[in-house]
């Protein structure tokens, strides 16, 4: 008896290590494995489907593969063993007449007994547990999606106007650059997250309900196995008991398969993620980046921003040109030029980036000969040799 016992838990510990195992080693789909490269028209189902893929992922399937034997033994191998002890098999248990035939059917029914109720009420509480947190990260995504990565595109559209605005005009004069495909996407996104948040939302609200509902059943059913037991209930009742545990028993594997296979999707998705944020070849770099790219025209957008940067760039040097040479000497023909250039620029066409306009601006200082004049306020400087535009 005590050997049963012990191989009993240690097969659980087995199945746990083996549900541990294949949870935290799951890193992507590796679809990078199938795909050549880059491309819009990468399949998705072609990388599910290949067997390549599928036989260097084994170790993630061993406890969706595990759930699905369970269901198909609950299935099929249930049904045969019940009918197999109430006909002729180990009659020492299911119909003692010894005595000594009595103790043992009676210790072995209270190891499954105490089993039995010590794995609902673990189940249950998962089971709970797992249905508010699938319920609040819905929400979160949902919530970043609409708070974190939309404010970034409209910020983004935002700083791009305000950078490329002319302000030297008067009234200033925005960007003549064509932004809608940053409106595309606001509204695509915009739209999606509203219907889901509209009309799916609650559906993982009702799935919380649901398996809280199913938990609480699950352990009520095996707590009433105990009363049997103690009250050593007999007769039609316990039987009648057992084909409404055997309904339970299926529906309890069929969600068992479910859930693990939702375990290795979502998984699955938390390594896409993390590759994605180092720009790994995967399902995001390899996949949505090319048909991003191609649904919304940010090529044709990144070359007007780049034309526009260009010439704000060029107009500003321009500009400070009017205001500083190369020549540390300060002459009245050209009063006007009271600053050495920065990065010794000489024309405008040199500041080609906003980049290159702050280095040159950073850079720029006054001349040695008008330092007195112009920085003998400046407070906290050190050498007034250096009078930059900054200070």
């Amino acid at each position: 008896m005590a050997k049963t016992a012990l191989l009993v838990g240690a097969l659980l510990a087995l199945v746990m290590c083996l549900a541990a195992t294949a949870v935290s080693a799951q890193r992507s789909l590796e679809c990078q494995m199938v795909w050549q490269g880059p491309s819009s028209n990468n399949s998705l189902l072609e990388c599910l489907g290949n067997t390549d893929r599928i036989r260097s992922q084994w170790p993630y399937y061993l406890y969706p593969a595990f759930a699905a034997l369970v269901f198909i033994f609950t299935v099929i191998g249930l049904p045969i063993l019940f009918c197999c002890h109430c006909c002729s098999c180990c009659e020492a248990y299911v119909k003692p007449k010894a005595e000594t035939d009595l103790g043992v059917a009676r210790c072995c029914l209270w190891m499954w007994i105490v089993i039995s109720v010590l794995v609902a009420c673990g189940v249950c509480v998962l089971l709970v547990y797992g249905s508010v947190l699938l319920e609040q990260a819905a929400k979160q995504i949902i919530h970043d999606t609409e708070y974190r990565t939309l404010d970034y595109f409209n910020d983004t559209r935002a700083n791009i106007t305000m950078l490329l605005t002319n302000y030297s005009a008067d009234p200033p004069t925005p960007p003549s650059i064509d932004l809608s495909a940053f409106d595309a996407v606001n509204d695509n996104v915009t739209y999606y997250v509203h219907l889901a948040r509209n009309n799916y939302l609650k559906y993982f609200r009702a799935a919380e309900i649901v398996v809280c509902c199913v938990g609480s059943v699950g352990v009520f059913l095996m707590l009433c196995m105990l009363i049997f037991a103690l009250c050593r209930c007999s007769g039609i009742c316990p039987i009648v008991w057992s084909c409404l545990y055997f309904v339970f028993a299926l529906a309890f594997a069929l969600l068992a398969v479910l859930f693990t296979i939702c375990i290795y999707v979502m998984s699955a998705g938390c390594g896409e993620v993390d590759l994605q944020y180092s720009r790994e070849p995967g399902v995001f770099q390899w996949y949505l980046v090319p048909w991003c790219e191609k649904q919304f025209d940010f090529q044709a957008l990144r070359a007007q921003v780049q034309s526009q940067e260009q010439q704000v760039s060029q107009s500003a040097c321009g500009a400070l040109l009017n205001f500083c040479d190369n020549d540390p000497n300060y002459s009245l023909e050209n009063k006007n030029h009271i600053f050495m250039c920065g990065n010794s620029i000489t024309d405008k066409s040199q500041c080609n980036s906003l980049d290159d306009v702050v280095d040159v601006v950073l850079s720029t200082y006054v001349k040695p000969m008008l330092t007195n004049t112009l920085c003998a306020n400046q407070t906290g400087m050190e050498y007034l040799e250096k009078c930059t535009l900054i200070s």
